[in-house]
């Protein structure tokens, strides 16, 4: 029988055995793209092994800022879990409150891979008006678009936030509204019952 901790340890070594898999996916992609832009003439050798080194090095941060993500995460869920099984608090409150966190942690980090993938442009863009392939007006254009995606993803987040708090607010409210509507049907009923 597996205690607690063991089957964190195998879980946390499934996840990484899978991590990597996938990883290993994505880099023979990306290597088979670049390599159909060089037989295209678009990208030169050399500018292909840069590009390539380039996205290992934002692979390996994103897959760094994601598990400490998800080992902060893990600890708040644990913090939950032990106050609901010491009455602090009840089942169906542990449940949302993991939700939620969960929704929180999902979001940081969507969002640092965002900037990360926008940091990285930023370089590329400045490399390009350097090069003059660029002009700073259209740099400064891509980098807007690239702004105003992060804040579409900050107001649907939060937009989502609002919504799942109301849904739950008018499910209680109707489900009181129901109770009260029963509770005055049964009273209606009583009085008719007397009067007869």
């Amino acid at each position: 029988e597996l205690t607690h901790e063991a089957a964190k340890e195998k879980m946390e070594a499934l996840s990484r055995s899978h991590g990597e898999k996938r990883k290993e996916l994505e880099r023979k992609r990306m290597r088979a793209h670049l390599d159909r832009e060089v037989k295209a003439g678009r990208l030169s050798s050399e500018e292909t092994d840069r590009r390539f080194e380039e996205m290992k090095e934002r692979s390996d941060l994103k897959d760094r800022v994601t598990w400490k993500i998800h080992r902060e995460m893990e600890e708040e869920m644990e913090t939950v879990m032990r106050e609901a099984q010491e009455g602090e608090l009840t089942e169906e409150e542990a449940r949302e409150e993991i939700e939620q966190m969960r929704m929180h942690f999902q979001h940081e980090i969507r969002m640092a891979h965002m900037e990360i993938e926008l940091d990285a442009e930023e370089s590329r863009l400045d490399e390009a008006v350097a090069d003059g392939r660029l002009s700073e007006d259209e740099m400064e254009e891509r980098m807007v678009k690239m702004q105003e995606r992060m804040e579409r993803a900050q107001d649907e987040f939060h937009q989502r936030l609002e919504e799942d708090g109301h849904d739950r607010d008018e499910h209680h409210e109707e489900h009181g509204s129901s109770e009260d509507e029963h509770h005055d049907s049964e009273e209606k009923n009583g009085n008719d019952e007397d009067d007869e």
